[in-house]
This record gives C-alpha cells, sequence and structure tokens, in this order.
C-alpha cells in the first residue's frame, strides 16, 4: 500500500487503459483511431477525436486520518476532469452524438472496472480504492473554419487509501 500519493501513477494507468480500449471501432463513421492522451495533445497533433485529463485536479476537502498502531492512515479523495472532445465539418448534433458514444465508453468501462488495482496494468503499490464518474458536462461550440465541436467534461472522483 502507499505511503504517498500515487495520483500521476493512476492518471497514467487510466490513459494506457483507455488507449487500449480502441474506442473508434464503437463510433460511427469515427476516424480510424480516438487520439488519447495525459494532458491536452498540441494543437497540431489534435485528432477530431480526442481524451485527456485537464489540467486542474485536486483533493475534495480535508483527508480523513486515523492512527493505526504506530502508523497514521489517510483517505484522500481526488477530483479529476478528463476532456472528450469531437470536431467536425457536419453539424453539432453529430459532434455531440460522438463524443456521448466516447463518454459512454469510459462510463461503461469504469462501471465494469472502477478498482485500478484491476485494471491490466494496474500501478503497483497504488493506494487508489476506486474511480468513478461523478459528473458530466457538455459544451458546443463552432470554430471560425466553421468546424462544428462538442467538448464533454467527464468528472471523476479518485479514492485513495494512504498508510
Amino acid at each position: 500500500m502507499a505511503t504517498t500519493t500515487t495520483i500521476t501513477e493512476v492518471k497514467r494507468a487510466f490513459v494506457d487503459e483507455l488507449t487500449a480500449l480502441a474506442m473508434a471501432s464503437a463510433t460511427a463513421a469515427a476516424p480510424t483511431s480516438v487520439q488519447v492522451a495525459y494532458a491536452r495533445p498540441k494543437v497540431d497533433q489534435v485528432r477530431s477525436e480526442a481524451v485527456y485529463f485537464a489540467g486542474d485536479m485536486s483533493t475534495a476537502g480535508a483527508p480523513e486520518q486515523r492512527l493505526s498502531g504506530a502508523r497514521r492512515r489517510r483517505e484522500m479523495t481526488w477530483d479529476l476532469e478528463l476532456v472528450v472532445e469531437s470536431t467536425i465539418i457536419s453539424d453539432s448534433e453529430n459532434a455531440e452524438k460522438r463524443a456521448f458514444v466516447i463518454v459512454g465508453l469510459i462510463e461503461d468501462w469504469l462501471a465494469s472496472n472502477a478498482q485500478p488495482a484491476e485494471w491490466s496494468n494496474a500501478p503497483v503499490a497504488s493506494g487508489a480504492l476506486f474511480v468513478l464518474v461523478n459528473s458530466i458536462r457538455s459544451e458546443l461550440s463552432e470554430s471560425p473554419e466553421g468546424f462544428q465541436s462538442v467538448t464533454v467534461s467527464i468528472g471523476l472522483m479518485v479514492k485513495e487509501f494512504l498508510v
């Protein structure tokens, strides 16, 4: 069990799991692949569909702390934001539908694989107990070039137990 946070390792393992999920095959008329990255890809590298972590990450409130023998035990709850972007030349309804297909795949995968210890590339000695979707927010926009895009932010809650 970890003594300090392993949240960056959990995020990396989650990105690797999403990369292996092969999301493009489940999206109608999708590009050859959905780009999955740890953080927002450079503008010249962004494909029409991308999944990445937003820059903000924080703990939710003060960690719950207990003493057990001579060791301090903490439970920390992290709030993360996973972003799904879909940009297409067509209309905003299609961009939104495609983004929500990807969101659904991620949500379904997490419902079946909420515990990082069960992931195929589980972070070693991680204290992460589970990863859950706790919010979804969508925003439609249009670029000056006429592309319709949607950005869906998936709020994730990660509970971590540290000894």
